[in-house]
C-alpha cells in the first residue's frame, strides 16, 4: 500500500514538473515575438529618417550642380561669341557684345539713356566725347560722332568710343569681357599680357597701371586700367578722324 501510494506520489510530482516547465516555456515564446516587433518597427523608422535625409541632400547637391552648370554654360556661350582678336574693337557688357563704332541707336534699343535730350543736334563731321548714357545703376561714357555734312540728332550719330568703368560702377552690376576672356575685376596686368602680347606702352602711377595697345594713336586703340591688379576700367576708341 504504501509502495503504491509512493508510485503514486512520484507520477503526479513528474506531472506537476512538466506542467511548469511547459507553461514556462509557453510565456517566453509569448513575449520574444513582442520584443522583436518593437525594436524592428524602430530599427525601420530610422533607416526611413536616414534614407530621408540623404534622400534631401543628394537633391540639393543635384540642384546645386546644376545651376552652377547652367551658369558656366551662360557665361560660356556669352564668351564664346567674341572674337579672339583684341582689335575687332569688340566688348561684352552685362551680358551684350557691343563693336565699336555702333550706332547710337544701338545703345537706345538696349536700354541706355544720354544725360542729354537725344533730339539735339550735332553739327557736321563734329565729336562730342565723354557723353554718358546710364542704364539702370549702370553707366557708361561714349564719344558720339557725327560723320556726315549736315547736322543730325544725336540718335542719328555714331558711338566712336566707350568707356566701361568699375570706378564710376560701384554700386556693382556692372561687368565686361574683352576677347580671350579678359574680365573686369578678375583678370590681372599678366593675364593681359599673357592674352594679347606686350602693349605698345605703359604707365604706372602709385597702384594704378594705364596700358595701351595702339594701332594709331588716339584713334584706333583700347586702353585697359588696372588697381591692384586688377582689370577695372577699358576704354575702346576706333574712329577715322
Amino acid at each position: 500500500m504504501k509502495k503504491e501510494l509512493f508510485v503514486k506520489g512520484c507520477i503526479i510530482f513528474m506531472l506537476f514538473c512538466v506542467s511548469v516547465t511547459g507553461c514556462g516555456v509557453s510565456d517566453a515564446r509569448q513575449e520574444e515575438p513582442v520584443v522583436t516587433e518593437e525594436v524592428t518597427e524602430e530599427v525601420t523608422e530610422d533607416t526611413e529618417e536616414i534614407t530621408e535625409d540623404i534622400s534631401e541632400e543628394s537633391d540639393t547637391e543635384a540642384s546645386t550642380i546644376i545651376e552652377d552648370s547652367d551658369q558656366e554654360e551662360a557665361v560660356t556661350q556669352n564668351s564664346g561669341e567674341l572674337s579672339d582678336d583684341l582689335y575687332s574693337y569688340q566688348v561684352l557688357i552685362n551680358g551684350e557684345i557691343y563693336q565699336v563704332p555702333m550706332d547710337v541707336e544701338t545703345l537706345v534699343e538696349r536700354g541706355w539713356e544720354l544725360e542729354e535730350s537725344m533730339d539735339e543736334e550735332l553739327e557736321a563731321y563734329t565729336s562730342y566725347p565723354l557723353r554718358t548714357f546710364y542704364n539702370g545703376d549702370c553707366q557708361i561714357q561714349v564719344t558720339i560722332v557725327n560723320e556726315t555734312d549736315s547736322p543730325k540728332s544725336y540718335r542719328e550719330c555714331r558711338a566712336v568710343a566707350i568707356s566701361v568703368s568699375l570706378f564710376y560702377n560701384y554700386k556693382g552690376g556692372m561687368t565686361f569681357i574683352l576677347p580671350k576672356g579678359i574680365q573686369s575685376g578678375v583678370s590681372t596686368l599678366e593675364d593681359m599680357k599673357a592674352a594679347y602680347g606686350e602693349p605698345t606702352r605703359l604707365s604706372e602711377s602709385d597702384q594704378v597701371v594705364l596700358v595701351y595697345y595702339e594701332i594709331e594713336y588716339a584713334t584706333k586703340e583700347i586702353t585697359f586700367t588696372f588697381n591692384e591688379n586688377k582689370l577695372k576700367e577699358i576704354r575702346i576708341i576706333n574712329k577715322d578722324f
